[in-house]
């Protein structure tokens, strides 16, 4: 209600990835809250997130996950963008299409049961409450 009274007109002014890094940040910060069991916790992770601790940036974890996980943020950023609805719009024939969508299916589904399976990834943040 208040980014309605306050800030919807200076983002409808200001270029749609604005609004797009808007839009994450706040979904970001309420996955954060809802992801801890206690308050003191969570604002450690905020005191962390918003540079007000001794917390170093660029630590061995965060190298790691830069290494492990880039791949994923590339194709993420990818997605993300206007390129691939480019790209499918130039695609004529009904049945590229739909091998297309099977294949980005399988694709999808194999990635997401091989992070299942490695146990790095936990989808069932709601189990807690």
């Amino acid at each position: 209600m208040l980014e309605k009274l306050f800030l919807s007109d200076l983002l409808e002014k200001l270029p749609k990835f604005i609004g797009h890094l808007y839009c994450m940040f706040f979904v970001n910060l309420g996955w954060v809250i809802f992801s801890h069991d206690s308050l003191k916790d969570l604002l450690v992770t905020l005191k962390k997130m918003f540079f007000m601790s001794s917390y170093s940036l660029v630590r061995n974890a965060t190298i790691f996950y830069i290494k492990e996980y880039i791949i994923f943020f590339i194709v993420a950023v990818i997605a993300a963008s206007s390129l691939p609805i480019k790209l499918w719009r130039k695609i004529k024939s009904e049945n590229i299409k739909l091998m297309i969508e099977i294949m980005a299916l399988l694709v999808f589904l194999t990635l997401s049961t091989a992070c299942l399976c490695e146990g790095s990834f936990n989808p069932f943040i709601y189990f807690r409450f």
